[in-house]
């Protein structure tokens, strides 16, 4: 979850502060934006020349450094304040791919007007209306408070970074932000069209038994416990009596348990059959109970007491809800796949340029 969270915070800090600056950079021409990434992209300003041309639409080495070096900062950004969890799974930035990542969608925009595709309006208010409030939070620097130390850190210097871009541009934040995020977010908007199109057309497959079945293995409960060996069920029931007089039972159980390399247990499950025998009717009667819940079991002879720490109880979905939930992703890996094979047929079959891959290449040299 950690690792979820770190990933999911990135992507959205790097869509709004790399996009920002690469279309504030192009539309202003004001490369001032962090010290990490201003000498090298000068550099290619002075020298700037058309390294591509997607249906004569031309792409500038600088369009492609602000893209390569920005995606730099973020892969560095990362790597430090990431965590090691995020850093196993990082790539580090490509010049020639950040050129395909700036051709890509400009061929799917094209295409998507071609074929007479506009943006949907209440999709469009709505995308607008999220980007704001995110670019907002950006800037005003309003961490998630339930975020790890990690992401806060990773948070704050994208803030701070963003602010930087803004004061640079001597625009308010509501003028920066229609100047610069509006033409992307409404080109957004018309591929989201296209693309919603598709998706109502692509036929996919009923999930099987077999991955419904997989799916809610997925949900478990869970109960994690102090269980302390007693020679007779007296014994057990006399501990559990003075146990359950005292305000904090579970402070008072601890000191018993210091015998134990490990004293507390965790069970989880997805079926009660999945707990030892010994355990299996507890949930039951905890369905209905808050913990700390101590009782005494017996197990092969033996008797236990034992004092439930923590219940997470078992929900699983209906069927009803896993089968949407698998179709909604069978639909969204049908939407990926159609992309995919689009920009390869585009890529084969419009009018592409590649002038100077040399130069884009030699991006990497410069890279501070």
């Amino acid at each position: 979850m950690k690792k979820f969270k770190i990933i999911i915070i990135f992507l959205i800090l790097a869509s709004l502060t790399f996009v920002s600056y690469v279309i504030y950079a192009k539309a202003t021409g004001n490369n001032l934006f962090l010290s990490k990434i201003t000498g090298p992209v000068q550099d290619v300003k002075e020298n700037d020349k058309i390294v591509a041309k997607v249906n004569d639409e031309p792409i500038y080495l600088s369009n492609v450094a602000l893209y390569y070096f920005s995606s730099e900062y973020a892969y560095e950004m990362q790597k430090q304040f990431g965590g090691e969890a995020l850093s196993q799974v990082l790539t580090e930035p490509d010049p020639v791919k950040s050129l395909d990542d700036i051709i890509n969608p400009k061929l799917l925009y094209q295409y998507a007007k071609s074929k007479g595709y506009k943006a949907d309006q209440n999709y469009l208010n709505s995308l607008i209306k999220s980007q704001r409030e995110a670019f907002y939070s950006l800037l005003e620097g309003n961490v998630d408070p339930n975020a790890d130390p990690s992401s806060k850190v990773l948070f704050q210097e994208f803030s701070k970074a963003s602010q930087d871009m803004v004061n640079e541009s001597g625009l308010s934040k509501e003028d920066f932000f229609k100047k610069n995020y509006l033409p992307e977010l409404e080109k957004s908007a018309v591929v989201h069209s296209m693309m919603s199109n598709v998706i109502n057309e692509i036929q996919v497959q009923s999930p099987t038994d077999e991955e419904i079945e997989e799916f809610l293995k997925q949900y478990k409960g869970s109960i994690s416990l102090l269980k302390l060996e007693y020679a007779t069920k007296e014994e057990a029931l006399k501990m559990k009596d003075e146990l359950l007089k005292e305000k904090d039972p579970d402070s008072k159980m601890l000191p018993l348990m210091s015998n134990k390399e490990k004293p507390v247990e965790s069970f989880p499950f997805h079926d009660v059959n999945d707990l030892p025998v010994w355990l299996r009717d507890i949930p039951k009667e905890l369905d209905n109970l808050t913990v700390p819940f101590i009782t005494v079991v017996e197990d092969s002879g033996k008797f236990y007491l034992v004092d439930v720490l923590v219940y997470n109880k078992l929900d699983i979905p209906t069927r009803g809800f896993a089968i949407d939930v698998l179709m909604s992703k069978k639909r969204a890996e049908a939407k990926e796949n159609f992309q995919e094979d689009l920009i390869k047929k585009l890529r084969a079959s419009e009018k592409i340029e590649i002038i100077d891959i040399e130069s884009v290449k030699n991006l990497r040299s410069k890279n501070p």
